[in-house]
């Protein structure tokens, strides 16, 4: 199923759940300002990637929402999809609060770039304040799924909207 968030007009996100019937998936694409304040804490906790299309504004400035909710996230990685540039930009945010109570504190964020013929992604830490980068080995952008899921996969493709701008296809599995 999918869910548009947010008012016609204004801000606003896609959250889309693949249902396999033995398990449920949350997938957010994008995240405007005020399009997670009607949904249930424990579904933000269950969001399984985030995906950004581009970094204009109105598809980020609900952001500071989702990290509130699942910043010490414990059983999973939380997982963020972007253009190039995504992994600078979404570090720059998570630096954008003071962590100091965090030691020992679970949680660890993916964050991948896709784009310019490659797939770049890297690792942050709760626990060390969102302060060191940990790359993790690029791959070549070969057309492949960029994230899959158990019963799902996502597909990203560059298009232009004055940056690069991601589309995303979710297929489930047969």
């Amino acid at each position: 199923s999918v869910d548009v968030l947010g008012e016609p007009g204004r801000d606003n996100a896609l959250l889309a759940t693949v249902d396999s019937g033995q398990s449920q998936h949350q997938l957010l694409f994008d995240c405007g300002e005020g399009c997670l304040s009607k949904i249930p804490v424990s579904q933000i906790q269950a969001i399984e990637a985030v995906c950004f299309s581009h970094f204009h504004i109105d598809h980020v400035a609900g952001f500071d929402t989702f990290l509130r909710m699942n910043w010490d996230r414990p059983d999973a990685p939380v997982r963020i999809f972007g253009p190039p540039g995504a992994i600078k930009i979404v570090h720059h945010r998570l630096q954008g609060f003071t962590w100091n109570l965090v030691a020992g504190v679970p949680g660890e964020w993916i964050i991948t770039e896709l784009g310019d013929g490659k797939v770049r992604s890297s690792r942050f830490w709760t626990s060390e304040g969102f302060q060191t980068e940990h790359e993790l080995e690029d791959t070549a952008a070969t057309g492949a799924a960029v994230y899959c899921g158990d019963c799902f996969e996502i597909r990203a493709h560059t298009l232009n909207h004055g940056t690069p701008c991601l589309a995303y296809a979710v297929r489930e599995d047969d």
